[in-house]
């Protein structure tokens, strides 16, 4: 959150040279805060069935929340 607004953090660094949180709060936005989103699915089609077999052990329920 910068000033008051959701700021994507290569936007910031892009504007100024910088995504350190103090030092934007030092110089541009004494309240701004860090924002954590959800963390990112990773899907994984394999090609054969050895990969196929170690992929198994690395999975995951999938998700059934759909938007």
């Amino acid at each position: 959150m910068l000033n008051g607004k959701l700021t994507h953090r290569r936007t910031i660094n892009s504007k100024f040279g910088t995504s350190n949180i103090n030092w934007l709060r030092n110089r541009v936005d004494p309240s701004v805060r860090r924002y954590e989103g959800k963390p990112k699915f990773k899907y994984l089609l394999p090609l054969d069935d050895e990969i196929a077999k170690r992929l198994k052990a690395l999975a995951k329920p999938t998700s059934t929340r759909h938007k």
